[in-house]
Formats: structure tokens, sequence, C-alpha cells
């Protein structure tokens, strides 16, 4: 009963307490609503919400003017673990080490998440893996690498995965990557993927249109053009040679009679001469000398000193000299000799008074009385047009080249005889039938003679036109160098490749031969190519075969060898000649050729030095 009725003093005393502590519990209050934070000045509530703000936000940031302790400097956490990271995606070539942070920081690639992984082939744990390329036997493993090829999903390494291509996911239900080098993902592969893509294998395709015929077309109207140009040319030259000479003509025969100067009878007069002049050029095609400024070959502004000509083939107004130049064929016009030309052109369809003087008007010295009358004015455009090709034509029909078309004729008889026996032989050889070996010599024998002749007429064409230079030992044309040394080339062509296609024919027949007695005697190969290799004892089956001894050879037959022994080397020292010209104008195409014929002609020489043994050049 006492204690369930406490005393009034005691509750009085609690109350007095409650109200001597009310005081001091409003101080706090007031204290706590003024609590800021010292970094940032944000307003707290209590001082648990301010330890809580600095630990969250400012953890990291030392506190002014507060130096850090070093046991607070040392951080709680563990520290984050560094990983091999292997190389899985796409845009890295090896290996490195990356934090172990999580699944929340772990970003996979783009293109691995979007290219399928269902064909990729896992390493095996319980063998060792090798990379797949082949040749390579790496083991795979974190220093080689192991990476999946995206395309076909075998395991190479580091190495043979450097390639890129763009890949995208085929169709259902696999979905395997599938080329795509428009909307696919660029990704890693191997070699032989990356080689195996469409574009590679079917190589570069380019759009291109054939203009040949278009070529051709404009190509013959341009020549047809031009050829009508030069025969309307020719035209206006006959009529104005056949005016200046018979002028000429007409002066050397009256000349001495002064009187006919002063008649009225003026047809030969300058005047008159300028007047046909103009009318075989026509008046349309006659330009006026007013009209005129520049030069239409030099673009040379006319003045005092640089006078006007007309040129008496096209009418125009050129100028009698090249500007911006010294080479004299760029001259723009030139006073031309009508006897320089007749000589040039002589096919032409002349007069028939020009024909009965040819010789008088072709002859006219450049200081003669009256040359200057004998001579017209011409541009280069015409002077070119009118002698177009007349070089070639008149190198050919010059009396000095007589003798070499005389011997290159020869020469091409030879050479027919030769392309039209080889191929006949060559077919009998390839038949190789008893009853066409009587056939076979006849031909061997014949073509043989036909070589030799056209050896002997290579060297005498040779000793006719060239000659040699003793201190650099070089053989050198004596006239019409061009022509010369084209037909000399051709026929030690002709004559290398006869010989070697003869040779190789006759080596055929020869194992052809042996082929056919083998099987007649009824040994192996082995034995006939080894004689002494069969064996002499009683107890075998096949007979004792000794090698046959080699004949000795004739006189014809040593003449005949040494001949092509020298043939040879000759043959020999002109590509080597050759050889070193390519060198020096550096013409590597034609040196492989060349290489591979010296190698066949040295070849031919070694057989025949064999084939002489003793009897050889010391």
């Amino acid at each position: 009963m006492e204690d369930s009725n406490p005393p009034r003093r005691v509750l009085g005393s609690n109350k007095q307490h409650e109200s001597l502590e009310s005081p001091k519990k409003a101080a706090v209050k007031s204290s706590e609503e003024s609590i800021r934070c010292p970094i940032c000045d944000e307003a707290m509530l209590t001082l648990l919400q301010l330890n809580r703000h600095l630990d969250d936000t400012h953890g990291d940031s030392p506190s002014p003017g507060l130096e850090p302790s070093p046991k607070k400097a040392v951080s709680l956490r563990t520290p984050q673990k560094r990983t091999i990271q292997l190389d899985l995606y796409d845009d890295n070539k090896g290996f490195g080490l990356s934090d172990n942070l999580g699944s929340e920081t772990q970003l996979a690639s783009p293109t691995q998440s979007k290219l399928t992984r269902s064909h990729w082939v896992h390493p095996n744990s319980s063998n060792i893996s090798v990379c797949s390329y082949e040749g390579c036997r790496r083991v795979l493993n974190v220093k080689n690498g192991i990476v999946n090829c995206r395309k076909c999903g075998l395991l190479f390494c580091n190495e043979h995965t450097a390639f890129r291509g763009r890949f995208s996911n085929g169709p259902p239900p696999l979905k395997l990557p599938v080329y795509d080098s428009v909307n696919g993902y660029l990704a890693r592969c191997c070699e032989s993927c990356f080689l195996n893509k469409p574009a590679l294998v079917e190589g570069t395709q380019a759009n291109f249109r054939d203009v040949t015929a278009i070529y051709k077309k404009k190509r013959a109207e341009k020549i047809e053009e031009k050829q009508w140009a030069k025969l309307k040319l020719q035209r206006r030259f006959l009529k104005l040679v056949n005016l200046l000479s018979l002028n000429y003509l007409w002066h050397i025969e009256n000349g001495k009679f002064l009187l006919l100067y002063f008649t009225e009878n003026k047809a030969h007069s300058k005047e008159a001469i300028m007047d046909a002049e103009k009318e075989i050029v026509g008046a349309e095609n006659w330009q006026n000398d007013q009209n005129v400024t520049h030069c239409p070959l030099c673009f040379a502004k006319f003045n005092i000193l640089i006078r006007k000509h007309h040129c008496r083939l096209c009418g125009r107004v050129v100028t009698d000299s090249a500007f911006n130049t010294d080479d004299p064929n760029m001259t723009c016009s030139i006073q031309v000799p009508v006897g320089i030309l007749l000589k040039k052109l002589p096919n032409l369809n002349y007069s028939p008074q020009v024909k009965e003087n040819w010789m008088e008007l072709t002859s006219v010295a450049a200081d003669s009385r009256y040359s200057n009358i004998y001579s017209f004015r011409c541009c280069r455009e015409c002077k070119n047009l009118l002698l177009h090709g007349v070089k070639s034509d008149t190198m050919i029909n010059e009396p000095e080249n007589d003798a070499v078309l005389s011997s290159y004729e020869e020469i091409l008889a030879i050479k027919a005889n030769i392309q039209s026996t080889m191929p006949r032989y060559s077919q009998l050889v390839k038949e190789n039938k008893d009853q066409s070996n009587r056939d076979i010599n006849k031909l061997r024998v014949r073509i043989r003679k036909y070589v030799k002749d056209f050896e002997i007429a290579t060297n005498s064409f040779r000793l006719r036109f060239f000659k040699r230079n003793e201190e650099s030992g070089k053989f050198t044309p004596i006239q019409s160098p061009v022509l010369v040394t084209n037909v000399y080339k051709m026929a030690i062509v002709f004559l290398q490749d006869s010989i070697l296609e003869f040779k190789k024919l006759n080596d055929q027949f020869q194992e052809l031969e042996n082929a056919r007695l083998t099987g007649q005697l009824g040994l192996p190969k082995s034995l006939l190519s080894e004689p002494d290799s069969i064996s002499a004892s009683p107890m075998s089956p096949l007979p004792v075969v000794s090698p046959p001894a080699k004949p000795r050879l004739t006189k014809k037959q040593i003449r005949e060898f040494r001949e092509q022994l020298m043939v040879v080397n000759e043959q020999k020292f002109l590509v080597q000649k050759q050889m070193d010209d390519a060198k020096r104008q550096r013409k590597f195409d034609e040196l492989l050729t060349l290489t591979a014929n010296s190698d066949e002609l040295q070849k031919h020489i070694d057989e025949l030095e064999k084939e002489l043994g003793e009897f050889g050049f010391a």
C-alpha cells in the first residue's frame, strides 16, 4: 500500500527538478538549430546529421585548417584488386590490367553483345589448346592469347586474329555471322575469314565503258580528214610547181634579151606571178594583211621588225622566224626551193613540162641567178603535212638500201624453208613409228642444212653491213643503222629459236628411241641407264650387258661440231651484249628473257664441248 501511494514530496521534487532542467533543454535546442557544415555552410538539425554529411559528402576532402592525422589518412577500405583481362573485346589487341569493380562497372562490348557466340569453340580445360592457324602450333594461354574468330568461332592466338571484318548475324535459327560490309559490325577475325570476303574473292569490280568503237570511228574520221587535206595541198603544190617551173624556164631562155622587160607583155612579171599564186590558193583562203595582227603559229604580234608573209599553199599570214625557241624546225615559215621538194616528192603527178625538164629543175643551185624566182614561201604546218611519211618511203627506196633488201630477201627465203619443215619434223618425232624413221632422218638432215645456210647468211650479213670497233669490240652498222640493225636482230633471234627447237626435238626423238629399244630388249630402263648395275653372275637369268663404247668422231663430225660451237659462242656473245644494253637502259623486262637464252646457249656449249672431248678448241 505504501508503495502504490508515493509521497507527494517526491513528486513535487520531480516536477521541481524538471522545471529546473527545462532552461538547459531550451538552450540545447537553440544551439542545435544553428548547426551548419563548416565546408559547404549547409544547415543541419543535429550533430549526428552533420557527421553523416561530412562522411558522405566531404569524406575525401580534408577539413580546412586541420592537418590529417596519420591514423585517419590510412583508408580502412580493402584496395581494389587488379586482374588480367583477356582479349574478349574487338577494340583490344592484347591483354591488359583492369580494376575488378563488379558487374556495375563492367561494360560489355557493343559488338560482342550484338554478334552471336553460339558457334564459339571453348578452351578445353583438360587438354592443351593450340592455335587453329595452319602452321602455327602456339599454345593458347595468357601470354600468346586466347581469341575466338568472330566469323568461324575457332580459337587463335593474338598474332593470327589481327584482321578486321564487318559481320552481322545471319538468318535464324543459328544466326551465324555473315559478311556485311554495309551494315555489319567491325569485329576481329582470322586470316582465312578475312581473305574469303566476297569483295576480295571477286576482286575489284569497276564500272567501265568500252569506247574502242567510238575511238576507232573518231580516228578514222581524223585520218580521212587529214588525207583529204593532204590531197588538197598536193594539188595546190602541183599547180604552184608548174607555175614556177614555167616561169623559171622562160627566164632561162629569155634572160639575155633585156628589151623584153620593157615590152607590154607582163605575163612573167612579179605581179602576174602573185596573182596566179592567189588564184591557186583561192581568194577566200588568201588572208588580208590589214585584218591579221598576230602570227597564228607563234602568236607574235606583227610590227616593223616582225614582217608579214603569205604562205603560198594555205594563204595564211605568218612570220619568217620562230620566237621563244632556237629550234630551226619550229620556224613559222621558210623560203623553200622548188628543186628540193621535187627530189623529196618524185612520185607525184607532175605536168609534162616538168617531167621533160626534170634534171634541170632538180639541179638548180641555191646561188644561181634565178633561184629567188624558183622558190616560194611555205608555212611550217603545210611543209610537215606535205612531207608526212616521205622519210620512211625514201629510206626504203634509196639505192644504197638495195643490197640490204636483197640480203634480207635471201634470209627470208631460208627462214620460210625452216618454218615449213620444222612442224613436219615435230609431228613425225611425236608419232615415233618404225616406218617413219627414214623420213625423220631425211628431215633432220634437211633442217640441219637449212639452219646452217641461215647461219651462213646471217654471218655474211653481219660482215657485209657491220664494222667492228677494235677498241670496244662492238659492231656498228655501216649504212641505214635502223634498217640494218633490225634485220640482223630478227635473224639472230630466229636462228637461236630454231637451233633450240631443233635440239629439243632431237633429244625427244632420242629418248623415245631408247624407250622403244628398252621394250624390245625386255630390259628395265634402270638397267639401260645404269649398265654397270647389271649382275654378271651365272645365276642371273638376264644376259650380261656391257655399256657400248663411245664411237670415235669422224673428221666431218668434228668439223660440224666445231662450227656449231663457234656459232653458239657467237650467239652467246651477242646475247651478252644485248643483256649489257638492257641493263644500261634499265629494260629489266627484257633482261629475264635474255638471261634464259644465255643459260640455254651455255648448256648447248657444254654439250658440244662434251661431244668433242679432246677434239675441242684448246
